[in-house]
């Protein structure tokens, strides 16, 4: 078993033999201490490891496979990547809530359904990128404000909101859930655009050297 941080040998012979891959990412996070790095990746005999797989290979002999890698990055980085890639996709959501208030209107329910479906799937991985971006750069969202709101209420006023249209869809009322992507929704999501941009730009700003 070879082990590497960053393409670089990490040094693990203090590991004993039936060390786990757990025991040597604890030896790369104390290599990184003090470098503004944290471990943001890991490869195993040269294979992406997804997050949820995560968990079970910690527990993995490091000896069971040829090579380990470690990946590390300053967390600011990661997190921009994050939320940009997100602000592209919940931008391209825009569109897709028209068409479902179209289709909605001409009584196509199967379509509406799943329309609305794939922007919820978006919106949810959005909501999820900013909280995982204030727990990585320990982010106060209660304090951090956006045309003076929190980022803590533009979560909540957005966890609402799509509280309504699925109770709507849910309750089957296509006349709310009419008047919530006409009416409503491009309000939202506007809204929630500028919110992002405006957390990328004070990230950027304060976060980024």
């Amino acid at each position: 078993m070879s082990v590497f941080l960053d393409n670089e040998h990490l040094d693990t012979d203090d590991l004993g033999h039936d060390a786990s891959i757990g025991q040597a990412l604890e030896v790369a996070k104390t290599a990184v201490q003090g470098t503004g790095r944290l471990i943001l990746g890991l490869r195993v005999s040269e294979q992406e490891v997804e997050s949820e797989q995560i968990e079970e290979i910690l527990t993995a002999p490091i000896n069971d496979f040829e090579r380990l890698d470690f990946i590390s990055g300053r967390p600011a980085e990661m997190v921009l990547e994050a939320l940009q890639t997100s602000r592209r996709a919940f931008e391209d959501t825009f569109p897709v809530v028209k068409r479902a208030a179209e289709r909605l209107s001409r009584g196509d329910l199967t379509t509406t359904m799943t329309l609305l479906a794939d922007c919820f799937g978006i919106w949810g991985q959005t909501h999820q990128a900013v909280c995982t971006a204030a727990r990585l750069l320990q982010l106060d969202l209660d304090r951090l404000e956006l045309a003076g709101r929190s980022i803590k209420a533009w979560l909540r006023q957005l966890a609402e909101k799509l509280g309504e249209i699925r109770s709507a869809m849910e309750s089957r009322d296509n006349v709310l859930l009419g008047d919530i992507l006409r009416y409503e929704v491009d309000e939202m999501l506007l809204e929630w655009e500028r919110t992002l941009s405006g957390l990328i730009e004070h990230i950027e700003s304060q976060c980024v050297a």
